[in-house]
């Protein structure tokens, strides 16, 4: 998965969240998460790989986790969750 299919997932993330009435401040998080990877010049993966991925101001080791999670194309189950959550539609 690329850095823009990462930041369009956490984008969905903050909307579905926004739905279901989660906290802002871990909205926001996503919001801004998507916000950094979109303006990010570097490798994604060679960031992620090397460990430096909290070293990007505004992402945490939480925000990190997932970030690596989607690169490495593995299921995100906050992400399952929350689309099961919300009704499509």
């Amino acid at each position: 998965m690329d850095k823009k299919q990462i930041s369009k997932i956490l984008t969905e993330m903050a909307l579905l969240m926004e739905i279901k009435g989660d906290n802002p401040f871990k909205i926001r998080a996503h919001e801004n998460a998507a916000r950094i990877l979109d303006g990010l010049g570097e490798n994604l993966a060679e960031l992620a790989a090397a460990g430096k991925l909290t070293g990007i101001k505004g992402i945490g080791q939480g925000m990190a986790d997932k970030i690596t999670t989607l690169l490495s194309d593995q299921p995100l189950e906050e992400y399952d969750r929350l689309k099961e959550a919300i009704p499509a539609g």
